[in-house]
This record gives C-alpha cells, structure tokens and sequence, in this order.
C-alpha cells in the first residue's frame, strides 16, 4: 500500500488482520496513516471519518475528506448493507475523480453492477436442490455479514458454510471472533486450514476452529479433506443454501457439487 501514490484513496474500514506481520490495531493504523497522508492537497480520501478505528488516521491529511457514508444509492443486485457501503463509497470515489458525471448516471451504472468473482458467488444447485454460493470471506467480520445477508436474502433457507480458515497465524490471533461468525451459520463444515506462506502450527487446527464455534453455539464440524466436505454438501436439499468460504482454493468445491 506505501508504494502506492494515489491523488483518490478510499479507506472503507480498518479492522486487525494480517496478524503474521502487525502485531496490534495501531501498528496497522500507523500504516494506513501514512498512506493517507501521501494522498496530495489536490486529491481526495474517500472514507468514513466518525468510524472510531479512522478517525485518528485522519489527523493532519492534507487531502479534501470526503465521507461516503452521506452518498444516496440505488437498490443494488448485491446483498447486504456492506456492499450498500461499498457501492457509496465508489460512487463517492467516481464523482471524485469526474465531478461531472451525473448522479442519475453513476446510479444506473450501479443498479446494473451484478457483482464479481467470489463474492457471494452463484454457481447453481446440488443435484438435491440445495443452492451454491461462494465467497471469499476469510476475515470474522467479512464471515459474519456474509452469513447475516444470505439469511435476511433467503430468510426461508437454512445456511450451511464450508469455510476454509486461510493463515495459522489469522486463525490464532482472530480464534474467538471466528468461533463467534461461524455459530451464526445454521451449520458450518470446517476444512483443514490453508497455510499459504506459513509454517503449520499443530496448535490451532480446523477441530479447534470447529470446538470454538460450537462453544458459542454453533453446529460446527472438522473435516479433514475437501472430498470429505463435497462428499457431505452433497446431502442438503432444497431447503438449504450452501456457502464456500475462504480465501483458498475452497472455491472448487462449490463448482462441483454445482455440476461446473
């Protein structure tokens, strides 16, 4: 991001991630602090400035501050209210850059925006009926609004998410908030963690992700294989919608039980 040098930044939220490298909130803060400050007197940042994770990052930016969050937007394809706040905050972003695009216009071209990939992704039905989503979720927030706008989409659907924990070090350092997102789930499956760039850590595994979330009353499961996951999500019928989570490749599970 410090080798970046934008005249517009939008800075949406900032939550502790990443946890293999900032060891604490501030010393990711400190980071977005002095992005924001490369941001020239001509350009703009486009952020929430009353979030109390931002405003102190905002302290001494010499870039106009725009807040978002005051934007109108149409009635979108996406669910939930974080893609609201997302549309707002690109649409804040666009009129920044061309101030003289019509309102009316940025709208249409909002209202027709049907989404990108892994991002509550659509792949079809189970051969049982069950609806196939994806998404790349990976984070407790991103977990738990995913799961709270696929229930208040489909309020008649039980939700079942696979989610593959992505990082040791994330599954560690965010365990309880993990445990917490995934509970809201009507049931989750919970695949061997995906460890990317790190070493394994014996000590935090898909079972205790999995033991967690049952302990804030969650009917989760460990299971140690995609093929054992597919295998399972294969049973749900109509009255279902399955989610794959993750930032791995947990993606692929969901193109074949869809019959991609």
């Amino acid at each position: 991001m410090l080798k970046l040098s934008p005249e517009i930044l939008v800075i949406t939220n900032i939550e502790l991630d990443h946890t293999d490298y900032f060891p604490d909130l501030e010393s990711l803060q400190e980071t977005f602090r002095k992005a924001a400050a490369r941001v020239p007197a001509h350009g703009a940042l486009v952020t929430n400035p009353n979030d109390p994770d931002i405003a102190p990052i905002l302290k001494g930016v010499s870039a106009r501050i725009i807040d978002y969050t005051e934007e109108s937007v149409p009635r979108l394809h996406l669910i939930g209210e974080f893609n609201k706040m997302n549309a707002r905050a690109a649409k804040a972003a666009a009129r920044a850059a061309f101030p003289d695009i019509p309102a009316e216009q940025a709208n249409k071209a909002l209202a027709a925006f049907r989404g990108s990939w892994r991002r509550f992704e659509y792949h079809g039905e189970t051969p049982e009926g069950a609806l196939v989503y994806d998404d790349y979720a990976h984070h407790p927030t991103a977990v738990a609004k995913t799961i709270e706008a696929a229930r208040e989409k489909f309020p008649d659907k039980k939700i079942v998410v696979a989610f593959h924990p992505h990082l040791y070090s994330r599954t560690r350092s965010l365990l309880q908030e993990f445990g917490r997102a995934l509970a809201r789930a009507d049931e989750s499956v919970v695949a061997p963690i995906y460890a990317a760039r790190e070493a394994p850590d014996p000590s935090v595994t898909n079972e205790v992700v999995a033991e967690v979330a049952r302990r804030y009353g969650g009917n989760a499961h460990a299971l140690d294989s995609f093929d054992l996951i597919r295998e399972k999500l294969l049973q749900y019928d109509d009255g279902h919608l399955i989610i794959t989570m993750g930032a791995g490749d947990i993606y692929k599970v969901a193109e074949q039980i869809a019959g991609e």
